[in-house]
């Protein structure tokens, strides 16, 4: 479904590749042999080559979490992949702990520079299930990192998951209005410099999309809407690219994409929108996403 109506100006709009971090999330042990430091400091740097200006490649979480993430690895792939100029690469954080591994491995500060990523859920249920606590928990733990990263010097950017809605077995959570909007401002308070939304599971359509962000974009008089990024899962990628579209002509201009779509969260989340699409879609509303297409589609790493 592509949405209808007036045309818009062509506006600038920034895609934050995450395939590396999403992906290697989901990696198995047994599959660590094909997804080395070498090949994802390979996509790295050809994402940046093809314009990519905004990255996300790692996540300081337990090991037995993600493999991928163990610290030898992320050591590997860091000093595989050096500094990408022109290139704000994330790095996820779900705790103090995290925010310590984060330091320890030289991704802020003088080092790397890199952005750390907070999150938590808009519902109690998905909080507990993803970060073993309550929301209010949750956010006593991310004012404490938020602070750290002040004291460091180190840029902070927030996600707010299963904002859209959740599902636990046939049961489905929505997201109060006012919840969602207090939720946002509350982050931004906390001194966030980005906040993206996910639709966990995919749960809104397109007409529900543009709804949920009509709201938020309009938040405070619009104060928030140049630092809100969308980041949609769903199984199907053209429904995930539909639903980006309805979010762009709401005003979002911060999307988050993945090579092939690959990813999800490890609590159930389906795959991402696919990078290649998405410009393709973006670009048919007369969006400037940068990106150089022939670059982008010439990274197939046989992971993929």
């Amino acid at each position: 479904m592509t949405p209808t109506g007036p045309a818009r100006p062509p506006v600038d709009v920034t895609i934050t590749d995450v395939t590396l971090r999403e992906h290697g999330q989901n990696v198995r042990e047994d599959e660590l042999p094909a997804f080395t430091a070498a090949s994802r400091a390979s996509v790295a740097r050809g994402l940046q080559r093809a314009g990519i200006r905004r990255l996300e490649v790692f996540s300081c979480v337990h090991p037995r979490v993600a493999p991928a993430m163990a610290r030898t690895l992320i050591e590997a792939v860091r000093d595989a992949m050096g500094e990408l100029d022109g290139v704000e690469v994330v790095t996820l954080v779900p705790n103090l702990r995290g925010y310590r591994s984060f330091v320890e491995l030289g991704l802020g500060g003088e080092g790397l520079g890199h952005t750390v990523g907070l999150f938590h859920s808009a519902v109690e249920e998905h909080n507990r299930a993803n970060l073993g606590q309550s929301i209010g928990d949750t956010l006593a733990v991310l004012r404490r990192v938020f602070g750290e990263c002040r004291r460091d010097a180190n840029p902070a950017s927030a996600y707010l998951s299963a904002a859209f809605g959740y599902r636990e077995g046939s049961r489905l959570i929505a997201v109060p209005d006012a919840v969602l909007t207090d939720q946002v401002r509350r982050l931004f308070d906390l001194g966030a410099r980005q906040v993206t939304l996910s639709d966990l599971q995919g749960l809104a359509d397109a007409n529900e999309t543009a709804r949920i962000w009509d709201l938020v974009l309009g938040l405070d008089g619009g104060r928030y809407a140049p630092r809100l990024g969308y980041h949609p899962h769903h199984v199907d990628p053209e429904q995930a690219v539909a639903r980006i579209q309805a979010a762009y002509c709401a005003g979002v201009r911060h999307f988050d994409t993945s090579l092939g779509a690959t990813g999800g969260c490890v609590t159930g989340a389906p795959g991402n929108a696919p990078t290649r699409r998405t410009i393709a879609g973006l670009d048919g509303l007369g969006a400037r996403c940068g990106i150089d297409e022939p670059c982008l589609a010439g990274l197939s790493p046989g992971w993929l």
